[in-house]
């Protein structure tokens, strides 16, 4: 537990299975047709696309998103350490569940960041003094309009609605 490299983890998240041997064996010869077929900047960008980050939060991206509001090109090195974290334990970092724990372990990936000289000491010190998210934001209602459209045409109870293409 927590020694998987990503192409195992990415397995992991194609096939979800029970903790035993044989389900560890599949992921590992998965893993290893993963890194046959994919150089590790692809494997990393599966990873960031796909990776939990607590409830129906997932990838970078859309994490960046509900907890900060931002993209991810614009967080700063704490909310990036943060972002690092929840994929760990994404129920048990959350910070509008655990802020007390979501903290330490952001500090904890400032601190290994800093050792590392990704991140300067006050890049670090920035990153531990900002707040946490308490609240998630709610997703953008993008295409108001042709959700309402496909409610009404009770798409939900299995109606159709073309869009024309």
């Amino acid at each position: 537990s927590g020694a998987s490299t990503i192409p195992m983890q990415l397995a992991r998240m194609a096939d979800p299975a029970p903790r035993t041997l044989g389900s560890k064996l599949r992921e590992a010869f998965r893993a290893l047709q993963l890194r046959f077929h994919h150089d590790p900047d692809e494997l990393l960008e599966l990873y960031l696309s796909n990776a939990p980050y607590g409830g129906n939060v997932e990838g970078v991206v859309a994490a960046a998103w509900f907890y900060f509001g931002k993209t991810p090109a614009h967080l700063s090195a704490g909310e990036i350490a943060l972002l690092v974290a929840l994929p760990r334990s994404p129920r048990g970092f959350d910070p509008t569940l655990h802020p007390a724990r979501a903290r330490a372990e952001r500090d904890r990936v400032l601190a290994v960041l800093e050792a590392e000289g990704v991140i300067t000491a006050a890049e670090a010190a920035n990153g531990r003094a900002l707040p946490l998210p308490t609240v998630r934001r709610k997703p953008p209602f993008s295409a108001p309009h042709f959700a309402l459209l496909a409610r009404s045409a009770g798409v939900g109870g299995g109606g159709r609605v073309g869009t024309g293409g």
